[in-house]
């Protein structure tokens, strides 16, 4: 849900996606998310930026689950 804060926030900053903080210019970054969705014939894409704790939260999860899969499957 949008609040007023929304009208404050400079749009050329780059925010993790996840958690909303800021990322500085050069600042090693957490990877980037991946968003796909079509309309109609045409498929979309969007790679929104991670910070470090985020994409490394995101990696652990993954890794988690596809192990958990992995087990059900064998």
């Amino acid at each position: 849900m949008a609040t007023h804060r929304a009208l404050f926030v400079d749009v050329n900053e780059r925010r993790c996606d996840l958690c909303g903080s800021v990322l500085a210019d050069g600042e090693e970054d957490g990877g980037s998310g991946l968003y796909v969705w079509t309309r109609g014939d045409e498929v979309r894409f969007e790679e929104p930026p991670l910070c470090g704790k985020c994409g490394l939260d995101v990696v652990l999860v993954v890794g988690r689950r596809w192990e958990e899969e992995e087990e059900e499957e064998g």
